[in-house]
């Protein structure tokens, strides 16, 4: 097994490059997404059938390739969800214009608290609720007081709606959805929405219906998550958020920065990027022997979610051992074993894997994002110390 050099990517090149490359690029092209999003609603492949091929065949043939195809849709289902997520980088640098003094590519940024928990995509469409882990699997199916989510609130089959959520939920199964997103609410599609109009939608709608409140109707409420303005104040009081709800407390886990102009982006995204330290996470650092999460690709290669390709298997023995095949995501250990757990995790980005390398040793820290929101306003003068 060999090691790349990733030097000459892309990805190696400084994170303000990339984000402005991405607003100049949403500027550009205005995507069309009513189609992929009645497609997410209505379901991935649920009009296929699983007969098997009409072929003169054994009937343990039969039996066995028509069991061949129904996994592979199935697989083809769950990675059509997993590709349906924005994901963020993790912050390696500190974006210079968090509080939008002195920016040339946005309006600054929005601060929010990220609760611990299960992050899912969650579907509400023809009088059910479904929503999926970040692998494409289900989560689970339940009624909600979302538009279109159950019996009581179904209206027609356009009025479905898509939300970016992370699910925790305590030792009483007294659930609660933290809705970080929305990319569609009643048919109304808000992919090409900023993230200023997207959050203020979200909290608006969230605040009209009974979503937010727990009933037989809608055992899991869907609560806004605080979201803040990225300046000293708002900082603060995001970093010092301690989320509740009735008696169930929440627990944090790193804060999220969203830059306000960008939109929400299939993928991996520059224009919003995860923190955290030892006082907003219980996972800084997820083991001490750090694992790496990889895919593999047809070239026997293993790749970041960035495509940067870090390991190349050259033993066709250890793919027969571990019945690797393209696509299977890999985990590495640093002590060069490698295996597929049962269930897939999820693929790790290159800025991941720099930002748990360096919490090892610092980091960046609360203090650092401090200063530079600070020199960025010329408030060179004043302390600002908000991590006690």
């Amino acid at each position: 097994m060999t090691r790349e050099c990733i030097k000459s990517c892309r990805w190696w090149q400084n994170a303000a490059v990339r984000r402005r490359e991405a607003l100049q690029k949403q500027r550009q092209v205005q995507r069309e997404l009513t189609n992929h999003a009645r497609r997410l609603a209505l379901g991935f492949g649920e009009d296929e059938d699983g007969e098997s091929m009409q072929i003169d065949m054994t009937r343990d043939l039969k039996i066995k390739r028509k069991k061949k195809t129904r996994e592979e849709r199935v697989r083809a289902r769950k990675e059509y969800y997993s590709r349906q997520f924005m994901i963020p980088e993790w912050m390696i640098e500190i974006p210079t214009d968090l509080d939008g003094k002195g920016s040339t590519t946005g309006e600054g940024w929005y601060v929010l608290p990220r609760p611990e928990g299960k992050r899912c995509l969650v579907i509400a469409n023809n009088g059910v609720t479904v929503a999926r882990k970040t692998n494409g699997s289900t989560l689970q199916k339940f009624p909600s007081g979302l538009p279109n989510g159950s019996k009581k609130t179904s209206s027609h089959s356009e009025g479905y709606c898509i939300l970016d959520c992370i699910y925790q939920s305590n030792a009483d199964d007294q659930g609660v959805f933290y809705v970080l997103d929305v990319m569609c609410w009643k048919g109304y599609l808000l992919y090409n929405c900023t993230t200023e109009f997207r959050l203020y939608w979200l909290r608006e709608k969230l605040t009209e219906g009974n979503a937010a409140i727990r009933t037989p109707a809608n055992p899991y409420p869907f609560l806004p998550i605080p979201c803040f303005e990225c300046d000293i104040g708002g900082l603060e009081k995001a970093y010092k958020t301690s989320f509740q709800y009735i008696k169930y407390i929440a627990v944090e886990d790193g804060l999220l920065f969203m830059m306000k102009a960008a939109h929400y982006e299939l993928g991996l995204s520059p224009c919003s990027t995860v923190w955290k330290d030892t006082h907003t996470s219980r996972f800084l650092v997820f083991t001490e022997k750090p694992i790496i999460v990889l895919a593999l690709n047809n070239q026997r290669q293993c790749a970041t979610l960035e495509g940067i390709v870090l390991y190349t298997i050259e033993d066709a023995d250890v793919l027969a051992q571990y019945e690797l095949r393209e696509g299977d995501l890999v985990q590495f250990s640093f002590e060069h074993n490698v295996y597929t757990p049962d269930q897939s995790p999820s693929l790790n980005s290159w800025t991941k894997v720099v930002f748990q390398y360096n919490a090892r040793f610092g980091g960046v820290s609360i203090d650092d994002i401090v200063k530079t929101i600070t020199s960025s306003g010329n408030m060179t003068d004043e302390s600002h110390d908000i991590s006690s």
